[in-house]
């Protein structure tokens, strides 16, 4: 269909194509200038809520919403700021709810239409195309909405590190951390949530903490264990040049490991910063 544009006549809304030619007679206080599933978001000028009419100016789902947003072709949803308490949830082309609101942000869809996000109390809320729904950490940011890189992990990348910036952590509703690839459009959740806590891939290798044992460990790319949960805690140093390790045991000593989970300098100092003085690693940061 050709693109659509908002024309106005006597303070009301309708459309018009690129030829001009009258799409929609105006007879809406607003309108959305994008037809998708067969609907257009229209602000009704009884109520002034906003509903879903089709060309024709029929209401297919009635106007109680204080905002609509376009439907989205692909997935036959759209967003919807609830009008009774101003929160953001999804309905499908029928007006059922496919997430109930429970958003007060929207930050509009991103990854070319398969996610929507949402923000609430300073955090990001995904919910992908296979109707999931994630939060995401504070180093998380929404950029911009219309590009397939809507979502990019900055606060913790450093310049010439081995961080990945495309591969991330993720926090489903469950409360498990799993891994998305943010370049995939289809199937983007790479490894299922299933870790208590997940942290950064840096050059391959990922520290995670058993949701079983509560023990930490490091995994590949394919959530295969490169060196099982048996770590009370791991840490990479401020650059990811080297990995510290604090034994299970009464004392929970710390050392220092490889990448294969191998004790390189036994654990034997009770404080982290005994080792790095210990091994005088001059490319440490002070941590």
């Amino acid at each position: 269909m050709a693109r659509t544009h908002m024309v106005k006549k006597n303070e009301l809304y309708g459309l018009i194509d690129d030829k001009g030619n009258q799409l929609l007679e105006p007879a809406f206080l607003n309108v959305g200038d994008k037809i998708a599933c067969g609907l257009i978001p229209a602000q009704s000028n009884q109520n002034n809520l906003w509903g879903y009419i089709d060309l024709q100016g029929r209401w297919i789902i009635q106007p109680q919403y204080s905002y609509a947003e376009d439907f989205v072709e692909e997935l036959g949803w759209a967003a919807v700021c609830n009008d009774k308490d101003e929160k953001w949830g999804i309905i499908d082309t029928n007006g059922r709810w496919i997430m109930e609101p429970k958003h007060y942000e929207i930050c509009n869809f991103a990854a070319n239409g398969t996610v929507q996000v949402f923000k609430q109390n300073d955090i990001y809320r995904i919910y992908d195309v296979n109707r999931q729904e994630w939060s995401f950490p504070s180093d998380v940011y929404f950029v911009n909405p219309h590009t397939s890189a809507a979502l990019v992990v900055l606060s913790s990348l450093k310049s010439g590190s081995g961080i990945d910036g495309d591969i991330w952590p993720i926090k489903s509703v469950n409360g498990l951390w799993g891994y998305w690839n943010r370049k995939k459009d289809a199937n983007p959740v790479i490894i299922p949530p299933k870790y208590k806590a997940a942290y950064h891939f840096v050059d391959g290798i990922a520290i995670v903490q058993s949701k079983d044992n509560g023990l930490f460990g490091m995994i590949d790319k394919s959530g295969e264990w490169v060196a099982e949960p048996v770590f009370m805690d791991l840490e990479f140093d401020s650059k990811e040049e080297c990995m510290f390790g604090r034994a299970q045991g009464e004392n929970s000593l710390w050392g220092v490991i490889n990448r294969k989970g191998e004790w390189v300098v036994k654990p034997k100092y009770s404080d982290k910063e005994d080792v790095i003085r210990f091994l005088h690693l001059e490319f440490l940061d002070e941590v």
